[in-house]
């Protein structure tokens, strides 16, 4: 996560400029909290992309997280799938079965 802080925070100039629309109440929202933290309405975005990289980073960590602890954690024989000999044949034929349903 400090990755993203430190190559774009770090970087003393930044040579590739770009163009953003903001409304006007947004803009002015921006430019207040900037002017608290003495920062600039450009600072101040850069900060936020950042923020939210790492918060997207974050989650998808978590949910890897998640992922990892949940599937294989139950049997076959302690789950509801116990009386099923082929799982791929069942849920192929379940599709089938739903695709009749929708026609």
């Amino acid at each position: 996560m400090m990755y993203y802080y430190y190559i774009i925070m770090n970087t003393a100039i930044y040579p590739t400029r770009t163009q953003i629309s903001l409304s006007p109440d947004l803009k002015r929202l921006i430019e207040a909290s900037g002017a608290r933290l003495k920062e600039s309405l450009s600072g101040y975005l850069r900060r936020a992309a950042i923020l939210r990289m790492m918060l997207e980073d974050r989650e998808k960590n978590d949910l890897e997280m998640v992922a990892r602890t949940v599937v294989g954690s139950i049997t076959k024989s302690k789950s509801g799938w116990s009386r099923i000999k082929n799982i791929s044949s069942w849920q192929r034929q379940e599709r089938r079965n739903e695709d009749r349903h929708r026609t």
